[in-house]
C-alpha cells in the first residue's frame, strides 16, 4: 500500500494586551491512499509492478480550522475556550465479503472495487478551561464537548445466501452522528527542585 498526505496551513497568534490573546489557524489536507495485491519476488519487498492487480485508490481533501481566546486577569491565571473543526480520511476499498450500510440506514453495494466506500469522518470540538501556574504548583481544568459525523462502525455478522451457499458477512455501517463530552482536572506539585508530583481524573461520557 501507499499513502500520500499533503497539507498547508496558516496560524497566527494575537495579542491585544497583557491581558487578552487569541489564536486562528486554518489547514488544507489533499489525502491519497492506495492499496494493491501481487506476488513479492525476493520474500521481501520486491515485486514486479505488471504482476499486481488494480490499484484501489481513496483520494479525499478536507480545510479545518482551530480558533481559541485566552484571557489572564492576572500573569498566573489563564482562562482560554477554543473551537476546532478535524477529519478522518477512511481507507475502506470495496470488498465483496462484506455489507454496507450508509449514514441513513440504506443498504448500498459500490459499482466497482476501489475508491472512496465512506465519506471521511468529521467533527467539530469545543473546549473551555482555567490554568493557574505558581513556583511550586500548576492546576488545570477543562471541560470539552466534541460531535463527530460519519463514524465507521462494525455491527456484526450476517449469513446470506449467494449461488445456492451459504456465506457470512461482515456488516459495517456508517453512522450520521455521534457526541462526547467530559472534563479533565490536575495538579502538579514541585515541593523541592528535583521531585514533580502529578494527579489528576477526568471524565468521558459518549
Amino acid at each position: 500500500y501507499e499513502y500520500t498526505n499533503n497539507g498547508i496551513y496558516l496560524t497566527d497568534v494575537i495579542s491585544f494586551n497583557e491581558h487578552w490573546k487569541a489564536m486562528l489557524s486554518g489547514r488544507f489536507d489533499s489525502y491519497l491512499y492506495k492499496n494493491a495485491t501481487g506476488n513479492i519476488t525476493d520474500g521481501n519487498n520486491s515485486y514486479d509492478k505488471s504482476d499486481i492487480a488494480k490499484w484501489n485508490k481513496v483520494a479525499t481533501s478536507a480545510f479545518t480550522y482551530r480558533a481559541g481566546l485566552v484571557y489572564l486577569p492576572i500573569p498566573e491565571l489563564s482562562i482560554y475556550a477554543s473551537a476546532a473543526s478535524f477529519f478522518k480520511p477512511y481507507n475502506t476499498v470495496y470488498s465483496p465479503t462484506t455489507i454496507y450500510y450508509d449514514k441513513n440506514g440504506n443498504e448500498f453495494n459500490p459499482d466497482e472495487a476501489g475508491g472512496q466506500v465512506y465519506k471521511p469522518q468529521t467533527g467539530t470540538q469545543f473546549e473551555a478551561g482555567v490554568r493557574w501556574q505558581r513556583d511550586w504548583f500548576d492546576i488545570n481544568a477543562s471541560v470539552y464537548f466534541m460531535r463527530k459525523h460519519n463514524v465507521v462502525t462494525s455491527i456484526g455478522k450476517l449469513t446470506v445466501e449467494e449461488a445456492g451457499e451459504q456465506v457470512e458477512k461482515t456488516v459495517q455501517a456508517q453512522v450520521g452522528r455521534t457526541e462526547s463530552k467530559g472534563f479533565d482536572f490536575d495538579v502538579t506539585l514541585r515541593p523541592v527542585h528535583n521531585l514533580q508530583v502529578v494527579a489528576g481524573m477526568g471524565m468521558s461520557d459518549f
